[in-house]
């Protein structure tokens, strides 16, 4: 008889959304302990506990991948806690405890590996402009609230503060710091840097 054709539908796999996290996890922590020349699919998807077409599938590269563990994993955006002391605070003990992870050793090991393989800064923009913005932000609400005097050299200032908290990162690589360590870190750095 002619009536409608009946139609089947194979009903696929549901897709896993848990997958995109797993696999740029693993792929931050391959990053961070085996670097460049050991990262790729297949040890990333072993890592992640997925297949490799599944990362094909999400990536078309490895510097693509890296690109993207990189902008999950990055360092903490500073926001407005209010005054100058409780943003530079609370953000260097934010970044004190980063700096401890697997995201920061990843990013330790890309700010190195640039140099050498430039095709990974494909995406430095997007992984580093929002974040050097935030921190700039925190000195540009201090001028508006008359913390810090408009002809402040706001370079010099943030520069001391990174350093300070990036040296602390490299000369305790295995400590990871605790809350209260790290609020107690960012309240030595403000009374030198803001010379409270």
């Amino acid at each position: 008889m002619g009536g409608e054709p009946v139609r089947t539908t194979t009903v696929g796999r549901k897709r896993d959304a848990t997958i995109d996290d797993r696999v740029l996890r693993a792929a931050i922590e391959l990053y961070a302990i085996e670097g460049w020349s050991a990262f790729n699919f297949e040890a990333v998807a072993r890592g992640a506990g997925v297949g490799k077409p599944a990362i094909y599938r999400r990536w078309g590269s490895r510097e693509a991948l890296l690109g993207d563990a990189l902008a999950a994993h990055s360092w903490p955006i500073a926001d407005d806690r209010g005054s100058l002391k409780e943003d530079v605070r609370e953000w260097a003990s934010r970044m004190l405890v980063w700096w401890s992870t697997p995201g920061g050793g990843a990013y330790m090991r890309w700010l190195v590996d640039l140099r050498f393989h430039p095709e990974l800064g494909g995406n430095y923009e997007e992984v580093v402009n929002p974040r050097v913005r935030s921190i700039r932000g925190i000195v540009s609400r201090a001028i508006e609230r008359g913390e810090l005097a408009v002809d402040i050299d706001r370079q010099l200032l943030l520069e001391t503060i990174n350093g300070a908290i990036f040296t602390r990162a490299l000369t305790t690589p295995s400590h990871r710091p605790t809350a209260s360590e790290a609020h107690d870190f960012a309240d030595s750095l403000i009374a030198v840097a803001l010379r409270d």
